[in-house]
């Protein structure tokens, strides 16, 4: 089978969400976690860009599989908890429709997720995805001309439906396209706090 080439827009989001990634990494090792890449897009690129536009389930699980898995045995008697954390890189504060839904497929199933956010000025936000709060996208795009808005199907924004947003993402490469919505940067939390809530929240399991 020949090589599939990823999309140049699709490999200068992951170098972008690479360096982030490096710096989550770096915070959770400061903070006494053991972390081990578990992200699919990272550690099998190929295979995964040839299931970019798979839907199964199993396909959707595989690529959307959050960037780290960690756990900490310090403070517990073996044997250890973890938790899966998401970089999310860009500093739009932005969650994609796809991404959000296979988050909460898994918290439904009882395992923890951690979204964390690269913001501007350098600050890092986090919150567990079912804690995070997203922002309708029929009042994200109201600030518009109704010319420049795109369309927002079941409250998330999606680009590719008009043909303003094909325009936009035609003339820029780095875009997904994919449906998406804005987080409320009021559901976020400190990233200096993520270990003392990762235990509050296993008190309360």
């Amino acid at each position: 089978m020949a090589k599939i080439t990823a999309t140049p827009g699709f490999e200068q989001r992951i170098a972008i969400s690479e360096k982030f990634e490096d710096v989550v990494e770096e915070g959770l090792k400061a903070s006494g976690f053991s972390v081990v890449p578990s992200g699919t897009e990272h550690t099998y690129p190929d295979f995964i860009e040839e299931l970019r536009l798979s839907t199964d389930p199993n396909s959707l699980f595989l690529r959307f599989e959050p960037d780290f898995a960690i756990h900490t045995a310090k403070e517990y008697d073996e044997p250890p908890i973890s938790c899966c954390v998401e970089a999310k890189a860009g500093k739009k504060l932005t969650i994609e429709k796809t991404a959000y839904e296979q988050y909460m497929k898994r918290v439904s199933l009882g395992q923890l997720i951690a979204v964390v956010f690269e913001c501007e000025n350098n600050e890092i936000l986090w919150n567990f995805v079912e804690d995070i709060v997203l922002i309708p996208g029929e009042k994200t795009v109201s600030v518009f001309l109704p010319e420049r808005r795109f369309a927002v199907i079941d409250g998330w924004i999606c680009p590719r439906e008009t043909p303003y947003g094909r325009e936009v993402l035609r003339k820029n490469p780095r875009m997904s396209g994919t449906p998406l919505r804005y987080v409320n940067s009021q559901s976020l939390l400190p990233w200096a706090d993520f270990k003392q809530r990762f235990f509050e929240k296993q008190s309360l399991s």
